[in-house]
């Protein structure tokens, strides 16, 4: 299976990037950074690039990308925190 991660180079997103590509799944990881800067997750995968709030972009992605499903785990990084 075909599986888009978005949020593959955080934290949340590596954990279930790599055990999807351990299960045999080809693993698109999706990033916002530039791919020649991104640093690459570690684990088996295609990366491509795509800035989540831009639905032009997203677009784009998967239709190169051509999933079977998507695990959406991308979040704002900096966020202060609220009390």
């Amino acid at each position: 299976m075909r599986v888009v991660v978005t949020g593959a180079f955080g934290f949340i997103g590596t954990a279930v990037g790599r055990r999807l590509a351990l299960a045999g799944h080809d693993v698109i990881a999706v990033t916002s950074r530039p791919l020649d800067t991104a640093p690459a997750p570690p684990f088996p995968c295609q990366a491509a690039r795509a800035d989540l709030r831009d639905e032009a972009s997203v677009r784009a992605a998967l239709a190169d990308a051509r999933p079977d499903a998507v695990c959406h785990l991308a979040g704002l990084g900096k966020v202060r925190e609220s009390f």
